[in-house]
């Protein structure tokens, strides 16, 4: 699911292109959910042991039209439903400026950032798994650096072969 840090590159260089050419901004990208309210919602439907990852994903294209077409062909184009049907090419082409002396790279003369929420919650019942007892763990994060220079092993139970010659 894409969040709302999703496109912000394309989002900045429009609302800086309407400022400049109309004095206002319209709506153009569709809002995205925050990775935050994606955990609140799950909680709130009953789900458990809920686990939340974001990554984010830069793309590189030569220009501003060609982000916009992919976008389209995705089927990422803006589904709000009080918006104007088309941003007029003078906004375009100005947006396309804006994006570019804002954010270009050496790699990517308009990178596009997509930011991406995974997300898994257990539906309580006999089979969800049930977190340890804290105080429970057999090795404490103070000493992960000495497990992995291989200075202290794992205890026997947990993982016999690390750290074993």
């Amino acid at each position: 699911m894409l969040a709302n840090e999703t496109l912000y590159e394309l989002r900045i260089a429009l609302q800086l292109a309407e400022m400049e050419r109309l004095g206002g901004i319209g709506l153009h990208i569709s809002p995205f959910v925050r990775a935050d309210d994606v955990g609140s919602l799950m909680s709130q439907a009953g789900f458990g042991m809920i686990t939340l990852d974001t990554d984010e994903l830069t793309v590189g294209y030569p220009n501003i039209f060609a982000l916009l077409y992919d976008l389209q062909g995705m089927g990422e184009s803006n589904a709000l439903r009080n918006r104007s049907a088309h941003i007029r090419k003078d906004i375009l082409i100005a947006a396309d400026t804006i994006y570019r002396s804002m954010f270009s790279r050496d790699d990517a003369p308009c990178p596009a950032t997509f930011q991406i929420v995974s997300f898994i919650g257990w539906r309580p019942g006999p089979l969800m798994p049930k977190p340890a007892k804290r105080g429970s763990q057999k090795a404490s994060f103070k000493d992960i650096s000495k497990f992995v220079e291989g200075k202290v092993s794992f205890p026997d139970d947990h993982n016999p072969k690390i750290g074993k010659e």
